[in-house]
C-alpha cells in the first residue's frame, strides 16, 4: 500500500510539473495567451491537489 502510494505521489508531482511548465510556456510566448495559459491551470491545480492527497495519505496512513 505505502509502495503504491509514494508512485502515485510521484507521478502527481511529475504531471503537476509538467503542467505549471506549459502554462507558464504558454503565457510567455510570443504574445503571452492568458486563455490559454488558464486553460493549463485547471490540470495544475488538480494535479496539484491529488498530490497534497497522496502525501496526506502518506503520512497519516
Amino acid at each position: 500500500m505505502f509502495r503504491e502510494l509514494l508512485v502515485l505521489a510521484g507521478v502527481s508531482l511529475v504531471v503537476t510539473e509538467m503542467c505549471v511548465v506549459k502554462m507558464l510556456h504558454e503565457y510567455s510566448a510570443d504574445g503571452g495567451s492568458l486563455r490559454e495559459a488558464l486553460f493549463w491551470a485547471v490540470p495544475t491545480v488538480f494535479s496539484g491537489a491529488m498530490l497534497l492527497r497522496f502525501v496526506d495519505a502518506l503520512l497519516h496512513g
